[in-house]
């Protein structure tokens, strides 16, 4: 048990983002002991397999736990967030022991071996992916074999080979070796070290939206853009440094589907490794580092703490979201967007140009009253368990008062959420419509027919007033009232 995670202070710092080096200490603590229980599990469920690749990697997981007496090198398995989506997913029966990839994030054990090892492996996109050497072999095929002695490791197939020994590479045939990537920024005294990492197998896992690869230029590019990034959260986003550094070492560059939209992940079971798409707005990309950086951090504390009572149902609203949403992801949903409305607050206080307020504002507004519904519904579910109150106490600390914006702003805001929730309640009721076009206002709904010849329980009032701008609307007496043709002047919406 790590005490300092049970800790209702604690909690709470965590939740207000506010990260002292105890918090910090606590969190690696965690995050490394989850890592080396899994693979012990998986260690003991699988000794007594027999296919060779199996048999090896139990082999090397062995050989890495007996040398991992203290926290790791940076360049351990026991550290890298792959492994951690790897094992995971074996232990949960989602993966396979002897997955490609697996023998390749584990080899650097090879040393320690009574024997050497020397098996078939399964390539990537023709490339064994080496982490502990830092790169990756290319041969351009689906398989090879992997020779490794206490001295050297080689990669062959065919004609061609990558061979690895005392810190030298050489290639012979077609076969080739890619250096990882890595960028390293200062600011202000205070070091980021992140790998762009698109070479693992799993670096597909760590989202939704696809790897890509990156060419020499695309890297510097990348490294630019992510060195000015870390300098904003720096200089103007102190409190999210710490959760940055623990929870971005790698970042998987990805694609967007939507080229005028930015997208991010985690993974639960890969603390570590963020995924973020290109973009050379610095604000978003910090920004994007920051929210899968509170992802990351939760993950590691919610495998040591209950922050709430089991409930898997899928119920609750989350306005960053299409689809109803169970406790947990609320909570984590409640845990990002806490930060992000935080850090739009921080961008509009420091903006000077009006059409960069003007976009800082309704980013700021939007988020504070989703996030403010959201944490609502976490202190009202009957859900949360004493540390997960305290958590949740320190979420509103960092969300913090309701902001100050212009009347236009708010209005346009309050349209955005009133479409949001309309479309929300369509699709969770299932209800089956004519195709319309994007809805504006409550009111442009109930002209549309939206919900003609149904009844509509789940149209909170509050929800009403929030998307209307109306708060005095918020006791209103019922559904009925809102039903009637906005044309008569007394539909919701209507002046």
């Amino acid at each position: 048990m790590i005490a300092e995670l049970r800790d209702p202070e604690h909690l709470r710092s965590l939740g207000a983002a506010e990260l002292s080096p105890e918090l910090i200490a606590a969190v690696q603590r965690t995050a490394f002991a989850r890592r080396i229980m899994v693979l012990e599990l998986l260690r003991r469920e699988y000794r007594s397999v027999t296919d060779q690749t199996s048999a090896t990697v139990v082999r090397l997981i062995e050989a890495w736990l007996t040398r991992s007496s203290k926290m790791p090198s940076s360049r351990s398995p026991l550290t890298d967030p792959f492994v951690g989506i790897w094992s995971e997913g074996v232990l949960r029966g989602d993966r396979s022991l002897s997955e490609a990839g697996a023998v390749g994030r584990l080899i650097g054990a090879h040393r320690w071996l009574d024997e050497p090892v020397e098996l078939d492996v399964e390539l990537s996109s023709g490339r064994l992916h080496l982490p502990a050497y830092s790169g990756s072999a290319r041969l351009d095929t689906e398989q090879a074999v992997l020779r490794a002695d206490g001295s050297r490791v080689e990669v062959v197939a065919g004609g061609a080979s990558v061979s690895l020994m005392a810190g030298e590479v050489q290639c012979s045939g077609l076969a080739s070796w890619s250096p990882e990537q890595r960028v390293t920024s200062v600011a202000d005294g205070f070091s980021l070290s992140v790998l762009l990492s698109n070479f693992d197998p799993l670096s597909s896992a760590v989202g939704p939206s696809r790897s890509i690869g990156l060419s020499s230029a695309d890297g510097e590019r990348w490294a630019v853009t992510i060195g000015r990034a870390w300098e904003l959260v720096v200089s103007r986003h102190r409190r999210h440094v710490a959760g940055v550094q623990l929870a971005a070492n790698v970042v998987v560059p990805q694609h967007s589907p939507d080229p005028n939209r930015h997208v991010s992940s985690s993974n639960a079971d890969g603390f570590g490794a963020v995924g973020v798409s290109y973009t050379e707005d610095v604000a978003t990309l910090a920004l994007g580092l920051a929210h899968e950086a509170r992802h990351g951090l939760l993950s590691v504390v919610l495998t040591e703490v209950d922050l709430h009572h089991e409930d898997p149902t899928p119920r609750f609203y989350a306005g960053w979201r299409p689809d109803p949403r169970p406790v947990e992801a609320l909570l984590q949903g409640v845990c990002a967007f806490a930060a992000v409305t935080e850090f739009w607050r921080v961008e509009y206080g420091a903006a000077e140009r009006a059409d960069v307020r003007c976009r800082y504002s309704i980013e700021l507004q939007r988020w504070f009253l989703q996030t403010l519904e959201a944490i609502d519904q976490l202190k009202n579910s009957g859900l949360m368990t004493a540390a997960g109150r305290g958590f949740v106490e320190g979420l509103s600390d960092l969300l913090g008062s309701a902001p100050e914006v212009e009347p236009e702003v708010a209005l346009a805001v309050d349209d955005l959420i009133a479409e949001h929730r309309v479309v929300w309640l369509r699709d969770t009721n299932g209800f089956e419509l004519f195709t319309f076009a994007p809805l504006t206002t409550l009111s442009d709904a109930w002209r549309t027919h939206f919900f003609a010849g149904n009844d509509r329980p789940n149209l909170h009032p509050t929800a009403r007033a929030i998307a209307t701008g109306q708060p005095a609307r918020a006791a209103a007496p019922g559904w009925e009232s809102l039903a009637r043709d906005p044309e008569d002047g007394t539909a919701a919406g209507a002046p």
